[in-house]
């Protein structure tokens, strides 16, 4: 492509958006035709800016005042509080809104690779109620999002209790970790961590996804029963007779789980 290729496309693209401007609306079909190939050309084209200059551009850029940045960085304090085990949560009610990472320490066979890592198998975050602007104002959000996790898991600890089932969840086989942010931090810190360690439990991994529903309304007791709840029998309302099966088998879900771990290995500190 000479320079003269490049002007036209140029001015072709100039009058194409001209026309945009001006509210002349390409059609459905049309739109899904010249989206793909607009954005082919924009990588094209940097490839080829690349390929003529000979000074390559940096690496990182780092812009303290970027979002992204502040997120990483309250990302990175959660990951240094102390690690708590979650039996302690009662004795330790708290004021705040935040961040908060749960670890499993246990024997359940599909989790043994995070056991012992850095990796959270859960990463989650509670927002504070509008207007909230210091902890004691936020009330126990955070405390009580953590509560509601550690309540899950008493019930499938009691239930395979009962029903002699063995090497299930424990609530003493994991810990927690927990930060107080000042309100709306939570939501790119949450976002970054979720990124950055791909926890099996979070919804955005779409692995064993589940621990945070609520089966409080008929219809979501009505619901297919979650991952969460197929490889962790016991909560009531996902056990009722009115919940679907998941459409895969406790085995199929493991079996996606240990193929995440080998693409994904966990992280170590």
């Amino acid at each position: 492509m000479d320079a003269n290729e490049l002007k036209a496309l140029s001015e072709k693209l100039a009058q194409l958006h001209k026309e945009l401007a001006a509210g002349s609306m390409p059609t459905l079909t049309r739109k899904r035709q010249l989206e793909p190939l607009i954005e082919a050309t924009i990588l094209d084209l940097h490839e080829v800016l690349k390929a003529i200059d000979p000074i390559k551009l940096p690496e990182l850029v780092y812009n303290p005042a970027d979002p992204d940045t502040f997120a990483e960085a309250i990302g990175n304090k959660l990951m240094v509080q102390d690690e708590r085990p979650l039996t302690t949560l009662e004795s330790l009610r708290f004021y705040g809104s935040g961040l908060y990472a749960l670890y499993y320490k246990g024997n359940f066979d599909a989790y043994a690779p995070i056991r012992g890592t850095a990796t959270p198998i859960y990463v989650g975050k509670a927002d504070p109620p509008k207007g909230a602007k210091t902890p004691r104002k936020q009330g126990t959000k955070l405390w009580a999002r953590v509560k509601e996790h550690s309540e899950s898991i008493k019930e499938v600890e009691a239930y395979c209790a009962r029903m002699n089932i063995k090497g299930n969840l424990k609530l003493g086989d994991f810990a927690f970790r927990y930060l107080v942010t000042a309100s709306g931090w939570q939501i790119a810190a949450e976002a970054h961590l979720i990124s950055l360690f791909r926890p099996i439990w979070n919804k955005e991994t779409k692995l064993v996804q589940g621990i945070g529903k609520h089966g409080d309304a008929a219809e979501t007791r009505a619901n297919e029963r979650s991952r969460w709840d197929t490889l962790h029998p016991g909560r009531d309302w996902a056990t009722h007779e009115g919940n679907k099966p998941n459409r895969l088998s406790s085995a199929e879900i493991k079996a996606l789980v240990l193929e995440h771990f080998k693409r994904f290995p966990p992280k170590h500190l």
